[in-house]
């Protein structure tokens, strides 16, 4: 793969100079991740640098002491995550783990490139643009968590997951969907008998088949 050509879609590449794109093809590297490895936490005490998804997913998550997670963003195909580079970026600070949603591979920009090129003015004004429309995100998963009714978290989830993949069929497990929604497990398994005894999904070996998405949608 042309780590130049993929450096180009970067969100920021287009207001760096070619001596700085030439610094940033100089060290960045591609990385390859599975689903459920994490690939930068701020405990770990590294700071991995700007991380672009190439293919597969990650998500950005908080986990507290006792173990429950919140989720806080997806990286998708394309999208760049500039967290991982809190130590240059100096933006804000926060206990957040990135971790593979499904395997792939992301391009990474080392914090050694970075320290040069956010030098830039124009790159780090493109920077903290894309860290402010991550805030938007986590603000709105926020929001969420504290002021919607698990169950309709739940509900919006699995019309979401079927409309993305184009199929009245949601391939999750209740641990991921409880992760999705910033829950329990045990809530969750629950919240779904309810909706099966509603006529709303059928669960069946491995998927959970949606039978009145406008029903679910329409969930108070």
């Amino acid at each position: 793969m042309d780590i130049s050509a993929q450096l180009q879609k970067l969100p920021f590449a287009s207001f760096a100079t070619e001596e700085e794109m030439r610094i940033a093809a100089q060290y960045a590297y591609l990385m390859s991740f599975s689903k459920g490895e994490v690939v930068h936490a701020r405990s770990q005490g590294d700071c991995l640098g700007a991380v672009m998804v190439l293919s597969g997913s990650l998500c950005a998550s908080m986990i507290s002491d006792d173990g429950r997670q919140i989720m806080l963003y997806r990286l998708q195909k394309g999208e760049t995550c500039v967290f991982s580079a809190q130590c240059v970026l100096n933006l804000l600070s926060y206990e957040a783990v990135v971790e593979g949603e499904e395997d792939g591979t992301a391009l990474v920009v080392p914090v050694i490139a970075l320290s040069v090129i956010m030098k830039n003015v124009h790159v780090q004004n493109a920077m903290i643009r894309l860290a402010l429309k991550r805030c938007s995100q986590i603000m709105h998963s926020l929001e969420s968590v504290l002021f919607s009714r698990v169950d309709k978290r739940l509900a919006q989830c699995l019309v979401r997951e079927a409309e993305k993949h184009g199929k009245m069929e949601v391939h999750l497990t209740h641990e991921q969907l409880a992760r999705d929604i910033s829950s329990a497990r045990e809530v969750v398994s629950r919240t779904l008998s309810r909706f099966t005894r509603e006529g709303l999904i059928q669960v069946g070996r491995g998927a959970i088949i949606i039978l009145d998405p406008e029903g679910l949608k329409a969930y108070k």
